[in-house]
């Protein structure tokens, strides 16, 4: 085992009860670190310190199972480092939907203007000019479409918690 909650063996878990779906499967695998965090959502309790595990509630009355969704890998190419003050210039996107899903996957690449010049330091880093930008469309532009790619997603990306997802919400605001 690598980590404390690693599981060791696969046991099927069982959960009936007010507000649960009658006859729901669920095919994604849970911990038992989520029992915690289940038992006290459903019994309508807070936590008083942070849990390492997550309610499955929403998944016992009807949510999407996250086996179900497509997975969207992202990755942005920007003006700088700053989450906050710099622009995005590149959103480059793989969408993968389940195999039961049937559907093929997906690839967006587009190139934005970033309405400031592009540091060179930021060119040295992902290549990107402020030529190849200039008749690229803006990000306001592009924003809806951009959003409709994450619809219904769960996503994926290198370090994209700590640095592309805060940018990207910086732009939609």
């Amino acid at each position: 085992k690598v980590v404390p909650y690693e599981p060791s063996v696969s046991v099927p878990l069982v959960i009936a009860g007010p507000g649960v779906v009658a006859g729901r499967r669920v095919a994604s695998p849970v911990a038992h670190v989520d029992l915690t965090a289940t038992i006290l959502d459903l019994a309508g309790a807070t936590p008083e310190a942070e849990l390492d595990g997550f309610s499955l509630v929403p998944l016992l009355q009807g949510a999407s199972d996250p086996q179900e969704r497509p997975l969207m890998f992202f990755d942005l190419e920007t003006t700088g480092l700053s989450t906050e003050n710099d622009r995005i210039v590149q959103f480059a996107a793989v969408k993968v939907f389940p195999e039961a899903d049937g559907r093929e996957g997906t690839a967006s690449n587009l190139l934005i203007n970033p309405n400031r010049r592009i540091p060179s330091g930021a060119t040295a880093v992902h290549g990107i000019t402020d030529k190849m930008v200039k008749d690229s469309p803006l990000f306001k532009d592009v924003a809806s479409a951009i959003f409709a790619e994450f619809q219904d997603c769960d996503i994926a990306g290198y370090n994209h918690m700590g640095y592309d997802v805060p940018l990207l919400m910086a732009e939609f605001n």
